[in-house]
């Protein structure tokens, strides 16, 4: 379980901060709090993210060796973990209606 910024208790699961680092919103069960992982460090992620998938597809383009792929679905699990454990939540703000 992971902590709500807002509640400070653990109330997000495994599942709903991975879902954050898909760019998804998720919600807080203690107190309804919206959120999102934060946009900066998660587009950086996402930038390695595409470099992974560039990089081992061109190796294994001009070196037609198949194990890049297994080394590419290793590296993104690894990316996938680093997204999960380290990239902080943020609550978002209430839309305002006047």
């Amino acid at each position: 379980m992971y902590t709500c910024p807002r509640c400070k208790k653990e109330t997000i699961s495994w599942k709903k901060k991975y879902l954050a680092g898909l760019w998804l919103t998720i919600g807080c069960d203690n107190c309804e709090a919206k959120l999102s992982a934060t946009p900066i460090l998660l587009g950086l992620l996402h930038v390695v993210y595409a470099w992974n998938i560039a990089w081992f597809f061109s190796l294994y383009y001009f070196q037609r060796d198949p194990t890049y792929f297994v080394y590419m679905v290793v590296i993104w699990g690894i990316l996938d973990a680093l997204n999960v454990h380290y990239i902080p939540l943020s609550v978002m703000k209430k839309e305002e209606r006047t």
